[in-house]
């Protein structure tokens, strides 16, 4: 589910640049038949590619990780679009994980295989599949068994209902491998447009808008990098073991085991978790994940004049759409404090910029032994200043300042979250952010 539903600021500080994409429109390819059948197969023809365009000539192999479950409407665009890609398709492995799907596609997916068996494409697929009458697992677990499938050393995650623009392997594994030393260190994303073209508009705005340095300083407000778009190495994500799905560093299914030559990353869970809780946000706990590993992780967004990714909006029908927002801020809240409030700047005290709903939700949920670093709030409502912030269940009793105060010297050298949402004020949030001489990303971070 994204937090970030709404924006109106055209001219504040932080804002980056904006802009709205025009209206894209994609066939809709019907397949029909119907089948069970769970074998495993791999098909490899022989065509030469497409070429690249402006990109040094590619030597690395790419799996495509696609997992399926009743995508038998959507399946077929997916697949066409990795077919059509500009990088050389003999480094192309498409690897594709049917989760218990109980429509037909397997079936569409062996047919669609069968039938660029016969054509000169050599695309290598790999399809498997759960066992017969299996519940599903979820979109995590799936991923986990599609990467099984293959050995190249890069990643591209692709849904099953999305679209690949021509470029897009080709501009992301670019930028991936730009910098020999950080291959193993990075998430790269791409900029999408959404199908239809109206749907969460002020999210997919603001997630475009994003220059690598945002990717990083706002990444507790959201996953500043959509999944579908990733790209990374095989290594990395074996270092991070994998998507969660039992509570444990690779799920107890993923061949990972979070080793490598990092420090383990942050297991972003909760106690007794059970899996078809783990299924949700799998997208979050991985994203934070990765940052949370001390050999610099980096975010990017390719470089491209244009979107390289089609991103279906359905309702209803993709986990997203179903995670409470409830868990979301649990999760990224866990992760402030593993990977923030527990550090040496902030375990002396902090304070939280904001006494409305926002700021209340903050203190409401954060974890006991963290409540007694809370120094005070701030706020530019002189009703809540007068007020101050009282919650009987919890026992907490805190003033709320006038944020001016932070520049006093008595306070200038405490930490600051900010738990009031960005872009929406015409800029004057964050410039009284500003204002109080704090460094983002070190003893200032926004929350919302």
């Amino acid at each position: 589910m994204n937090r970030i539903d709404s924006q109106n600021d055209n001219n504040n500080i932080f804002h980056p640049s904006s802009k709205r994409f025009k209206e894209h429109h994609t066939t809709v390819l019907a397949a029909t038949t119907d089948d069970s059948t769970t074998k495993k197969i791999t098909t490899e023809t022989t065509t030469p590619p497409s070429p690249t365009s402006t990109q040094s000539t590619p030597t690395r192999t790419i799996d495509v990780i696609i997992p399926c479950h009743n995508s038998s409407t959507t399946i077929i665009e997916a697949l066409e679009s990795v077919v059509s890609q500009t990088y050389p398709h003999d480094l192309i492995t498409c690897c594709i994980y049917d989760d218990a799907s109980s429509d037909n596609t397997l079936l569409v997916i062996r047919n669609f295989v069968a039938e660029k068996k016969t054509t000169k494409i050599p695309i290598k697929f790999c399809v498997s599949a759960s066992t017969p009458f299996s519940e599903s697992k979820g979109a995590g677990f799936a991923r986990n068994e599609a990467v099984k499938l293959g050995t190249s050393s890069i990643l591209a995650l692709l849904d099953s209902d999305d679209v690949m623009q021509p470029e897009r392997l080709a501009l992301q594994a670019d930028c991936l491998g730009k910098s020999p030393d950080d291959f193993d260190k990075k998430i790269v994303g791409c900029k999408f447009f959404r199908l239809p073209a109206n749907s969460t508009s002020h999210y997919t705005e603001w997630a475009n808008s994003l220059d690598n340095s945002r990717l990083y300083l706002e990444q507790f407000r959201e996953c500043t990098v959509l999944q579908p778009t990733w790209m990374l190495s095989r290594r990395r994500f074996e270092n991070l073991g994998g998507y969660l799905t039992n509570g444990v560093n690779g799920g107890g299914d993923c061949d990972c085991d979070g080793g490598g030559d990092v420090t383990p990353p942050l297991v972003l869970t909760f106690k007794n978790e059970n899996p078809n809780e783990l299924r949700l946000a799998e997208d979050l706990r991985l994203f934070h994940a990765h940052l949370s590993t001390d050999d610099s992780p980096k975010l990017e967004i390719a470089a491209s004049n244009s979107p390289l990714l089609m991103y279906r909006h359905q309702p209803h029908v993709s986990l997203s759409s179903q995670t409470p927002r409830k868990l979301i801020m649990k999760l990224r809240l866990k992760a402030f404090e593993e990977r923030v409030l527990k550090t040496k700047l902030w375990k002396n005290g902090f304070v939280i910029w904001g006494a409305g709903r926002d700021g209340k939700d903050f203190v409401k949920n954060l974890s006991a032994d963290l409540l007694g670093n809370v120094r005070f709030l701030v706020d530019i409502d002189e009703k809540k200043i007068n007020a101050g912030y009282h919650n009987r269940d919890r026992n907490i009793h805190l003033e709320v300042k006038p944020f001016s105060c932070l520049g006093e010297e008595k306070w200038r050298d405490l930490p600051v979250v900010v738990c009031v949402a960005m872009y929406r004020t015409d800029g004057i949030l964050e410039r009284n952010v500003r204002s109080i001489n704090r460094e983002e990303g070190k003893n200032c971070w926004f929350f919302f």
